[in-house]
């Protein structure tokens, strides 16, 4: 109810929202559950994995339900004799079904103790990107719903699958069964049929997890040949807070991260260093954008991603300049205001024109810490990948430092860290500790923290896709495997049932095969004898 009264209300001021506050006409919003936002990210993923697990299952049951149904008809004497004296064919149901299902109990028990333990060794690689499961793995247990759902699955499972198995096993011709020795004993069409029935859904399941598994491995060698824009080797990266009444306005940053800068360049082993608000393959926000010149058909042109950085910072990255130049040390407050835009941008606002010396207005609307004035276009650089690997690079405005107004420095300040990012010679954590001590002594001590190289950014970025990958990797191969060990039995019973089908019940038994001297062949087993001897005892009796 309080979801539908939201979405009304959203829609009665949506109208006002496109009027006077959205950046662009194209602009709008929705309304949606605090749960749903939380799981959007990995709804897909985890339908995806139950959905594994469900075929997991299935095979299992395939699997037991067709060793049950070998199991019972090796056991067809026995069966035929229990009905012989008496015995009903839902009795003998009920009696395969029991075992069936203390079958099942106990694969769901050890399945228990196996899920416990598998869940131990895979949170230390876990990436940490699903919801419910933080570092501390607070939410991760086997609980009373998970035993109690194992438990009912157990017993469901065990009572349809091992249901096939005790139909066909009850269906018995005693005359005919009870004229083969208890050895061995040929198994009938419908035994036969069912058997291939389940041989044929398990190497289905099995063929769609591993054409899943296939698949994923695909995603991961692509997302390895994924140009990111950048070059992340020999990059090391640390977060600066910046919640310091000193470090409100822009020319006491700019000092800041001068003063850095030279300080830590002129340490062995660094070879260039900037800053930012941001990283590649973080994400970012993005800002209104008006260019000069053409119509407005809304508050703004478009939006598109902004960041400020520092003389410096492509160098870092060694992110291509296409046309014009970067940030250098003329761009400071007092200087013309300029902006560096990338490829992506120049295809979407200049598809065929050049926007060298262009002017753009960038926040204008959004508040008074955004107001500023006109920005000359100076300098197109490569894409760089902003979000991920797996999507295309945005539109992105790249800003001097020292030209970011008092307001929205101020603003920065508050909300996100200034992120230091250096280029070294040498591997560029064994330069971790004397950069982080530049750093602290330079800025009086502010806190420094998140410090990764590069490469680490870029394995995370991808860790989610890693992990799917090696959950689904891990369900294929154990279902290939078990199914390939399945195979292999099925094929020895089904050549030993064979084997039993060519010979006779009266070979089996030795019964005509007396050699001359009177004595029984040497394979005759000691049932075959007392067999022979009770028969002549019976003759006897009748004579």
């Amino acid at each position: 109810m309080a979801i539908a009264r939201s979405k009304l209300s959203a829609d009665e001021f949506r109208p006002k929202y496109r009027a006077g506050i959205a950046f662009s006409p194209r602009d709008g919003f929705s309304v949606r559950p605090m749960h749903d936002l939380v799981v959007s990210g990995v709804r897909d993923l985890l339908l995806v994995l139950a959905a594994a697990v469900g075929f997991v299952l299935l095979i299992a049951c395939a699997n037991v339900a067709n060793l049950l149904l070998v199991h019972a008809t090796g056991r067809r004497r026995e069966i035929a004799i229990r009905a012989a004296i008496g015995a009903a064919r839902c009795r003998i149901i009920r009696q395969l079904l029991t075992e069936g299902v203390i079958l099942s109990l106990v694969g769901g028990t050890l399945g228990l103790a196996l899920g416990w333990i598998g869940i131990r060794a895979l949170l230390p690689i876990f990436p940490g990107s699903i919801p419910r499961l933080g570092p501390h793995d607070a939410y991760v247990a086997l609980d009373w719903h998970v035993v109690a759902f194992t438990v009912l699955a157990s017993f469901l499972t065990g009572l349809l699958f091992g249901l096939i198995p005790a139909v066909q096993a009850s269906r018995t011709d005693l005359p005919s069964v009870l004229k083969e020795s208890g050895g061995r004993s040929g198994t009938g069409f419908r035994q036969n049929k069912a058997r291939s029935l389940f041989v044929v859904a398990e190497v289905a399941l099995a063929l769609i997890l591993l054409i899943g598994a296939v698949l994923l491995i695909r995603t991961y060698v692509a997302l390895r040949s994924v140009n990111p824009g950048f070059d992340r080797s020999n990059v090391l990266t640390l977060h600066m807070s910046l919640d310091s009444t000193q470090l409100q306005a822009s020319k006491a940053l700019q000092n800041l991260v001068r003063n850095g800068t030279e300080r830590l360049q002129s340490l062995a082993g660094v070879e260039v260093v900037g800053t930012t608000c941001r990283l590649p393959l973080e994400g970012g926000f993005g800002l209104p954008l008006i260019v000069a010149g053409p119509p407005l058909d809304g508050p703004s042109h478009a939006s598109a991603n902004w960041m400020n950085t520092s003389t410096g910072y492509f160098d870092v990255f060694k992110i291509p300049v296409l046309h014009g130049r970067v940030v250098n040390d003329r761009d400071d407050g007092a200087s013309t205001p300029v902006a560096i835009i990338n490829q992506a941008m120049v295809k979407r606002f200049w598809p065929s024109g050049d926007p060298l010396n262009q002017r753009i207005i960038v926040g204008k609307g959004v508040g008074p810490e955004f107001e500023e004035p006109a920005r000359q276009i100076v300098g197109i650089v490569g894409d760089s990948r902003d979000a991920a690997l797996d999507r295309d690079p945005q539109p992105i405005m790249y800003v001097p430092t020292a030209q970011v107004t008092d307001g929205l420095t101020a603003l920065h300040s508050r909300l996100t860290p200034l992120i230091w990012v250096a280029r070294t010679r040498v591997p560029p954590l064994s330069l971790s500790a004397p950069i982080q001590r530049v750093l602290r002594e330079m800025s009086g001590g502010l806190p420094l923290a998140r410090i990764r190289t590069m490469d680490q950014v870029v394995a995370l970025s991808t860790a989610r896709q890693d992990f799917n990958m090696l959950l689904l990797n891990i369900i294929a191969g154990s279902v290939v495997a078990g199914c390939d060990r399945h195979l292999r039995l099925d094929g020895l019973l089904r050549g030993a049932a064979h084997a039993g089908d060519r010979n006779p019940p009266g070979a089996r038994s030795g019964i005509g095969r007396r050699a001359e001297n009177g004595r029984l062949p040497r394979n005759d087993t000691r049932a075959d004898r007392c067999r022979d001897r009770s028969g002549h005892i019976v003759s006897a009796s009748r004579a």
